[in-house]
């Protein structure tokens, strides 16, 4: 039977019991009637829309089949016929990129002379400065790092005099002779009056024809040779499409014909598959919403509307009226709560097979401190409080309301065997148990929460499964920190005869740094399920690529230990103040990961639209930022380092105080400030150094 003549046979029922119950109860229940009316028309509202789409959807397919079917006749031959085309073409410009001209031969492009200033204003050639001045930051149509062409890339590109703007006497271009080129590693003229590519080099003034080599590869020139004995002459032609196309670039061809057959095959045909299909997704989301509002009307329902069945005032003057409501309300409820097993039954496997890994208890693990194993009791009391369904238990709790209604009944009969039956009836009578509408609201949320947790997982699945894998992998990953990763540590040290008292300092500090990083997992898993990401495009999406750069941040931290703390101890083990040295050179490498870590967050950060979003990330990566500044203050003022001036503990200090979110709106300016920050800690550690130098030559003059 499906949901919809499941729906219409209890709508049935329903009214049925509206009209039994409107003799007794009158006016109150015309507004149940109503309401379940409009129930009805919402649901036959929902179910017109739905055919309706269907229909457009079936219409659209089918333009989309016949679309395709024409495109894909026409390309058959087309493709042939463009490859003739570029084998009988040198130059091209484009359609889509006209301040540009490519050289088949070696898919370099040159600037369009017609745009391009290849001369000054007055008509005078340029000096070797301003030929340097104007090819620094150039952008054209898009493409940047201009260059200067090499003698051999000039001549290369006139010899044959097919080149666009060859004229003039020789091989000259726009009836200018002396060009610019990057000739024994300076820049020279080339005068085209003379033949060949190393003849003709003066110092002159010269027009500037500026090529960009950032569309073409080693390989491509060979790879299009004529005598490439590699490859068939279709395959060389392919390389040169396939250039076209992977650069998104409209090239004009000497036939038009040409030109609009290309535009068709790899313009057209794309934007026009690209737009039906997001038709396509229109449709599929408005389709799920409406399936979804159906599932509305028949699983996340209102128990108020299930008490139309129930005549509570006569249920609440009689205990015989009172256990059997029971008793049919929680049948109707494990009922209902049967058919949602029976509808959702694979996503309660899934849930089923989280809940078994969460159900569990935590052990604590003895290489852990406490506040270590605190942090991973506390990840798996979220998950398992989130994602443990266990749906028996709440029939189990049902079930008992049930016995306990039974249990009444049950009394009843055994009074009425006995010879007391009028004193009897009366104490069970006056004694206090829980109002009917009480029961029926708390055994509703019973089940109406185990519903919740079912779509809060469905709504969530793909990002739920990876939650809890993560949770899984880095729970793990911090019990390998303090058993594999503490052993090679100290493995590695005692082969380089380093005391241990020395690498178990080493160790506290990595499982600090690391124990601030776990910190911060579960802030983002939780942002992530909070939904507040929905909004953003690819949504949750986002918070796992944060993670992952949390993960890599993690990561380096611990190659940072593992492989290289031991070499700045050597290096400054003999030297003066060594070990103060050796700290301020520490946090340096470990600022230098964090610096890496926000520049790349910051690349998330601004892709976002919300502001909030933008400021939950500032915000949650602040203790991440701060973690090298954090430690060295810690260090100079735990540790009374009167080497160490006051004010730049100070101005180490005021760093810590600065915040990022300031710079919010404008990704540039957030950009400069991270670097200015950079700067200024290096700036701070410089000092620092400079302090304890300082401190050592006082000593040694005394």
């Amino acid at each position: 039977m499906s949901s919809i003549e499941m729906f219409e046979k209890q709508r049935e029922k329903v009214l049925e019991e509206i009209k039994k119950i409107e003799k007794l109860e009158g006016v109150e229940n015309e507004s149940n009637s109503l309401e379940m009316s409009e129930l009805n028309l919402e649901k036959a509202k929902v179910n017109s829309q739905i055919n309706e789409l269907s229909k457009k959807l079936t219409k659209l397919r089918l333009e989309l089949d016949g679309i395709n079917q024409k495109i894909n006749d026409l390309s058959g031959s087309a493709i042939d016929k463009i490859l003739d085309a570029i084998k009988g073409q040198r130059w091209y410009f484009f359609k889509n990129k006209p301040k540009v001209l490519m050289d088949k031969n070696t898919a370099l492009l040159w600037a369009n002379l017609d745009y391009f200033p290849y001369y000054k204003e007055n008509g005078n050639c340029y000096n070797s400065s301003e030929c340097s001045e104007l090819i620094n930051n150039l952008n054209i149509d898009g493409f940047e790092d201009w260059k200067v062409p090499t003698n051999y890339e000039l001549w290369d590109m006139i010899e044959d005099k097919t080149f666009p703007f060859q004229g003039g006497d020789c091989w000259e271009i726009k009836n200018y002779y002396p060009w610019f080129v990057y000739y024994n590693n300076q820049i020279n003229a080339k005068d085209l009056d003379y033949e060949g590519s190393n003849s003709g080099i003066v110092n002159y003034d010269a027009c500037l024809l500026p090529c960009n080599d950032s569309i073409t590869y080693d390989d491509y020139k060979n790879n299009v040779s004529e005598n490439n004995p590699v490859y068939t002459e279709n395959e060389r032609l392919q390389f040169t499409l396939n250039l076209f196309i992977n650069n998104n670039l409209w090239p004009i061809f000497d036939d038009e014909n040409i030109t609009e057959l290309y535009k068709k095959i790899y313009f057209e045909k794309p934007r026009l598959l690209e737009e039906l299909a997001e038709i396509q997704s229109q449709i599929d989301t408005i389709e799920e919403q409406n399936k979804n509002k159906i599932k509305l009307l028949s699983s996340e329902f209102d128990y108020t509307k299930l008490l139309v069945n129930y005549n509570i005032y006569e249920i609440n003057n009689s205990i015989i009226k009172y256990y059997k409501a029971v008793i049919s309300w929680v049948d109707g409820l494990i009922e209902r709560l049967d058919y949602f097993q029976e509808q959702k039954s694979d996503m309660i496997e899934e849930f089923n097979k989280i809940g078994l890994k969460l159900s569990q208890k935590y052990q604590e693990n003895q290489n852990l401190n406490q506040r270590e194993n605190d942090l991973l009791k506390e990840r798996q009391k979220f998950f398992k409080k989130n994602f443990e369904l266990g749906i028996n238990d709440v029939t189990k709790k049902l079930l008992s309301y049930k016995k306990q209604a039974q249990d009444i009944e049950d009394r009843i009969d055994d009074i009425n065997e006995g010879n007391n039956g009028i004193s009897e009836l009366a104490e069970l009578e006056n004694e206090k148990r829980a109002s009917f509408l009480f029961i029926a609201e708390n055994t509703a949320n019973i089940v109406k929460n185990a519903l919740i947790k079912m779509d809060y997982f469905e709504k969530n699945k793909d990002f739920a499964v990876a939650a809890i894998n993560l949770w899984d992998k880095w729970s793990m990953d911090y019990k390998v920190l303090k058993t594999t990763y503490k052993e090679d540590l100290k493995n590695n040290c005692e082969k380089e005869e380093i005391e241990e008292e020395v690498w178990m300092k080493w160790f506290e500090d990595w499982c600090n740094t690391r124990f601030v990083i776990e910190q911060q997992f579960m802030p983002l898993i939780k942002e992530g399920l909070s939904g507040n990401f929905e909004a953003e495009k690819k949504g949750v999406v986002i918070i796992e690529d944060i993670v992952a750069l949390l993960d890599e941040y993690k990561k380096k931290v611990d190659n940072f230990y593992k492989n290289d703390r031991s070499a700045i101890y050597v290096n400054y083990v003999f030297v003066a103040n060594g070990e103060l040295q050796e700290k301020f050179e520490t946090e340096l490498k470990l600022y230098k990961i964090s610096s890496e870590f926000q520049k790349k967050l910051q690349d998330i950060i601004f892709s976002l639209e919300k502001n909030e979003n933008k400021i939950f990330l500032i915000n949650w990566a602040n203790n991440l930022i701060d973690l090298p500044v954090d430690e060295i203050i810690n260090f100079v003022q735990l540790n009374n380092l009167d080497s160490i001036p006051q004010n730049v503990l100070n101005q180490f200090i005021e760093l810590k105080k600065k915040n990022f979110e300031s710079y919010l709106s404008d990704a540039k300016a957030y950009g400069k400030e991270q670097e200015r920050r950079d700067k200024e800690f290096n700036s701070l550690i410089f000092k620092m150094r400079k302090g304890l130098a300082k401190n050592k030559q006082g000593q040694l003059a005394h």
